[in-house]
């Protein structure tokens, strides 16, 4: 670790300056930082470093991505080149790779707008539910996006309902649990979801001489940008070169799981041809042992006038860590 910190203090201070400022110190924020002073480390001799490492001294969320494939790539062998030349454009990495030189596009999609806004809206809830509903527990479980639009208007609706250990429904709204003030401040989800899919929620409790109140708010909400997001790369990558797209997808409310299905619909005949493979990627560092976690699965191309090295896309595939199990697999059998 220690190497890895003197990299981000030569090459990356404002990073630390960060995390001095802000104060945090725990064991994750220190693991996250080591994660990124390694993939600094690693990246440091490559040609075009420079100028991504400027660009994420600037604060451009897809430069840390952008170096995070080049590191992962490394691993298996292969030295890339960051940014270079290519018929007046600059595509983030070049590689060679069995005889034949790969593109690579690498983006880190932000969580959407309109997750943003709706994660807004029923924080706003959560907050008058506590205020309108003192020394209960309300578990709300809104039936779609256009249900928040009128936030009074369903405090009010719950504010009236009757406290019963039963789930009301509330028409035009969802379901509700109201029940008498909770022994904890614990927040366990009863209502199952009735929409398949993602969900997000906000809970809040408090805890005064009246007793504790507790409320809790979720929202079935879909990510569907993944389309959009490929057509839009299109335009990066020539027909006579052999191209990957690669998604840091951690960001993305639902994820490798939800954006696969998305953009395999992509692969047709006649659309989306210069495009051999996306390579999906999602991960990060996870509580309680500071794991470094990762998920890494490639979606091939079957229409694409240049096919990927079947051998560089299953090297790719080798990279996925599987589901979280808490030990890591390196120590499994210790």
């Amino acid at each position: 670790m220690s190497r890895a910190l003197e990299a981000l203090e030569s090459l990356y201070p404002e990073y630390l300056d960060r995390l001095e400022h802000l104060g945090t110190r725990g064991l994750l924020d220190m693991s996250a930082a080591a994660r990124l002073g390694n993939t600094l480390l690693q990246c440091e001799s490559f040609v075009g470093f420079p100028t991504v490492l400027k660009r994420l001294r600037q604060g451009e969320g897809s430069a840390s991505a952008e170096l995070h494939f080049a590191a992962s790539l490394h691993q298996l062998g292969i030295v890339p080149e960051l940014e270079p030349a290519l018929a007046g454009k600059r595509p983030d990495l070049r590689f060679p790779f069995a005889g034949q030189t790969i593109f690579a596009e690498v983006i880190s999609p932000d969580r959407s707008d309109a997750i943003v806004e709706a994660e807004q809206r029923i924080s706003r809830l959560a907050d008058m539910l506590t205020a309108s509903c003192p020394g209960k527990n309300v578990e709300l479980l809104l039936s779609s996006a256009h249900a928040v639009e009128s936030l009074t208007d369903i405090a009010s609706a719950v504010a009236a309902a009757p406290v019963t250990n039963a789930i009301q429904d509330i028409a035009g709204v969802g379901r509700l649990l109201k029940k008498a003030s909770p022994q904890s401040a614990v927040v366990s989800p009863s209502i199952p979801h009735v929409i398949g899919g993602p969900h997000i929620g906000v809970s809040r409790a408090v805890h005064d001489p009246g007793g504790i109140t507790v409320s809790a708010v979720r929202l079935p909400i879909d990510d569907q940008r993944a389309q959009r997001i490929l057509s839009d790369e299109l335009r990066h990558f020539q027909r006579d070169e052999t191209n990957l797209l690669m998604m840091d997808v951690t960001q993305v409310l639902s994820g490798m799981r939800g954006w696969k299905k998305l953009l395999l619909r992509c692969f047709q005949p006649t659309r989306n041809l210069r495009i051999g493979a996306v390579v999906l990627f999602e991960g990060g560092i996870v509580a309680p042992q500071s794991d470094l976690w990762e998920r890494w699965q490639v979606l091939r191309n079957p229409h694409a006038l240049l096919k990927p090295p079947e051998a560089l896309l299953q090297k790719i595939e080798a990279l996925d860590d599987g589901p979280y199990q808490q030990v890591p697999k390196a120590a499994a059998g210790g």
